[in-house]
């Protein structure tokens, strides 16, 4: 009774374990799903890099804006009506006069002659602007390269990321592939082993240990496509899909890529160094002499009287030029050359750093590619052991302790062999990310 009991209550546990995660994913039927769709997506709702999309377009618009503040005319329309009246002028407790009694109360008359009427159209231009507008513009240039720059580095930080989880997810599915193989090895022995239990060739026990080993590996599977869930999960959240179906992850084909000539790590910090100068050549242009031009033209009057006959024009240029304020052009030269140097600094380590990744990275390629074909090697040795012992199992002469002794060694070294290519995987897109 036992042998028969218990082939039924594993293969049940089996199917509501399969029930159950297939609950747990979505339903639906299988589909393919490669990286290049991941990281398509990811690059699709990426709220950073629109951010710096977004930046690099701003700094272009402010370019613009400079341009035309300093190019181009300042056109304006005023409107003043001013009433400055007098108190107790003449026995009057409020009156507007030109010519108020000496006992009157009020402004002076020479400082607003009772009033003020104007309306004008007034023209001011800045002139020889260029010199001013020129380390503006460069900052606004600066700022977009640096976006740009930005924008490249957050790219590749987010296909390293989205290819780490998609990686992490495939090595648990083909785990999950891997132990579903030993289950499948296992129940096509299960009958054999129970035909020669009945002849009394086999012990009850040898399809007890068969029953429980099956038992076991239900299990692994179950925990391991919980974590597979989970995997998927993780790797759908960074690259911002809702999608909740079960997938079938393909082993993706990452070459290495050659190593770009201009990294756009040291980048970041040659940015900041030009950035640095271009503050101070920045801050240096308010000492330059800067000279507007001005014109306007309408009703200007200070009383009602005639006043149509008060139209006209007026023209000017305006000078101011900084001579003295405490030798702060000097504070800010040294604080520039001081970003210079720290960003000198972070540039040099940065490149060393890069260096080393790559070598290392190389090395543990070359470690990787060794090990593989020793594993091979020892995967197609344990493959013909395998097939040795079921004839021999077949035939009563290998005991069921030795058979599954063999079945784990082959799914251990396969499990170790599926390891390894992901993180072969891993290490190329680790050394493609520090080769841009």
């Amino acid at each position: 009774m036992i042998h028969q009991y218990l082939p039924m209550r594993v293969a049940r546990l089996h199917q509501i374990l399969c029930v159950v995660f297939l609950l747990l994913a979505g339903g639906g039927g299988q589909a393919q799903s490669t990286l290049a769709d991941y990281l398509a997506t990811a690059r699709q709702f990426s709220p950073q890099l629109a951010d710096y999309q977004n930046q690099s377009r701003i700094a272009e618009l402010e370019i613009d804006r400079i341009r035309a503040g300093y190019d181009k005319p300042r056109v304006s329309v005023t409107g003043d009506v001013v009433f400055a009246p007098y108190l107790f002028n003449n026995h009057r407790l409020f009156s507007l006069s030109d010519a108020p009694a000496q006992t009157a109360v009020g402004y002076d008359v020479g400082v607003t002659n009772g009033g003020l009427y104007a309306a004008l159209l007034n023209v001011d231009y800045q002139l020889f602007s260029n010199r001013l507008s020129t380390p503006l513009v460069q900052q606004q240039l600066l700022a977009r390269r640096t976006a740009d720059n930005q924008l490249r580095v957050n790219a590749l930080d987010l296909q390293r990321q989205v290819t780490l989880d998609y990686l992490t997810a495939l090595q648990l599915q083909e785990q999950i592939r891997y132990n579903r193989a030993t289950v499948d090895r296992l129940t096509e022995q299960r009958e054999l082993v129970r035909r020669l239990a009945d002849r009394g060739v086999m012990r009850i026990t040898d399809l007890q240990l068969l029953n429980l080993e099956i038992g076991k590996q239900g299990y692994l599977i179950a925990d391991l496509e919980l974590q597979y869930r989970q995997a998927l999960q993780t790797l759908r959240a960074t690259v911002g899909s809702s999608d909740t179906a079960q997938v079938e992850l393909s082993v993706p084909q990452i070459e290495l890529e050659l190593t770009a000539p201009n990294s756009v790590f040291a980048e970041t910090y040659r940015l900041d160094s030009l950035n640095a100068a271009n503050d101070q050549l920045r801050f240096a242009t308010q000492y330059l002499p800067q000279v507007s031009a001005f014109a306007n033209g309408g009703l200007n009057a200070v009383t009602v009287q005639n006043i149509q006959r008060k139209l006209g024009v007026s023209a000017g240029v305006h000078l101011s030029w900084v001579l003295y304020d405490g030798a702060q052009r000097g504070i800010n030269a040294q604080e520039n050359e001081i970003r210079r140097q720290t960003a000198a600094r972070y540039a040099d380590f940065t490149r060393q750093q890069l260096e080393n990744y790559r070598t290392n990275g190389a090395a543990l390629l070359q470690t990787f590619a060794a090990n593989q074909a020793l594993l091979d090697r020892q995967i197609q040795d344990y493959d013909r052991v395998l097939d040795t012992y079921r004839r021999e199992f077949a035939m009563g002469q290998v005991s069921v302790v030795d058979y599954l002794t063999v079945i784990r060694s082959l799914a251990d070294l396969q499990q170790q062999r599926n390891q390894l290519t992901v993180q072969r995987l891993l290490t190329i897109n680790e050394i493609n990310y520090w080769n841009h």
